[in-house]
């Protein structure tokens, strides 16, 4: 192999290997959003400095509003975010995000209705939320 070619491949290798990293370490954070004016729901995710998630959930429609306060960690590929502090003695309440290219399944596990009422939820496919909110 020519020293040329040596190098570049060094450089391609060493290129992967942050790409691999990045992307595992921070690969659920950002803000998300699904649905447009009259149905809105919003994940603002943060990597804390403890190496956790912070999530911020929010929906809002014309029948219901509600907000999630929670922390995360990655299981097997998945976000698993329970509440920061439980709505009350019963909350079971689990989100979980997946990765769907760019974007985020979100879906429920167990009762989260009393962090946004029954005729709304947090589950969904969350795009990526472009510069400007949108």
């Amino acid at each position: 192999m020519t020293t040329g070619a040596l190098r570049f491949a060094q450089q391609f290798a060493v290129a992967g290997v942050l790409c691999a990293a990045s992307s595992t370490s921070f690969a659920f954070e950002g803000k998300y959003l699904v649905g447009d004016e009259s149905y809105r729901q919003t994940a603002d995710i943060r990597k804390s400095s403890e190496g956790a998630y912070d999530v911020t959930l929010r929906v809002e429609n014309r029948g219901c509003a509600g907000e999630f306060e929670g922390r995360g960690a990655v299981k097997n590929g998945a976000l698993l975010i329970r509440p920061k502090q439980r709505y009350d003695a019963t909350d079971t309440c689990v989100l979980t995000a997946k990765r769907r290219g760019a974007s985020l399944s979100m879906t429920e596990k167990n009762d989260c209705s009393a962090w946004h009422g029954v005729n709304c939820s947090f589950e969904g496919l969350y795009e990526p939320a472009k510069e400007g909110g949108k």
